[in-house]
């Protein structure tokens, strides 16, 4: 049944409507979309037509912020009240596959073909700490706000813990 919705072939299924945005230029574009339950809801596209490629990674923090990256390299902060994108973080050397905040340090967690975990500053943008412990590709990231402790893990099926207050690799498996 949802791939016929899907197809468009059920008559309820409504197709995505574009909504008018000030900021469609910076390649932002609010759609309203119906489910399948019919409810509707705003999603944010973060996706540049320019540059063509799609975020690999995303995570929503709180007051309305937003990281996401993918294969260009370029980690980017938004901000989901105005639509606007606040930062764009150059930094790995292979593409962003994983990212994860942690809004009690103020820090970003992404994790890349590159095999490396970069910590950034959510403010400034600014890589505060590389942190190596990963051979292959880190698929996986995610913070205990509680513990301050990240995980990752990589395409060879290593996982690390990370004690994020000091910045180092606490475990491996």
């Amino acid at each position: 049944l949802l791939s016929l919705r899907q197809q468009g072939r059920d008559p309820s299924f409504q197709r995505p409507v574009d909504v008018p945005h000030p900021y469609a230029s910076d390649g932002v574009v609010r759609r309203l979309e119906r489910n399948i339950f019919g409810s509707s809801y705003t999603s944010l596209v973060c996706r540049d037509p320019n540059r063509g490629d799609a975020p690999r990674a995303a995570a929503v923090g709180p007051g309305g912020r937003m990281a996401s990256a993918g294969a260009d390299k370029i980690l980017r902060l938004w901000d989901l009240r105005t639509g606007r994108l606040r930062l764009e973080i150059p930094g790995h050397a292979g593409s962003v596959h994983s990212l994860a905040l942690c809004p009690r340090l103020g820090l970003l967690l992404t994790g890349s073909y590159d095999t490396s975990v970069r910590l950034w500053d959510e403010e400034t943008g600014h890589c505060a700490r590389i942190l190596r412990g990963h051979a292959s590709t880190v698929l996986s990231a995610a913070v205990c706000q509680v513990s301050l402790v990240a995980v990752t893990a990589d395409k060879s099926g290593r996982v690390c813990l990370w004690d994020l207050q000091r910045e180092k690799k606490t475990s491996a498996a």
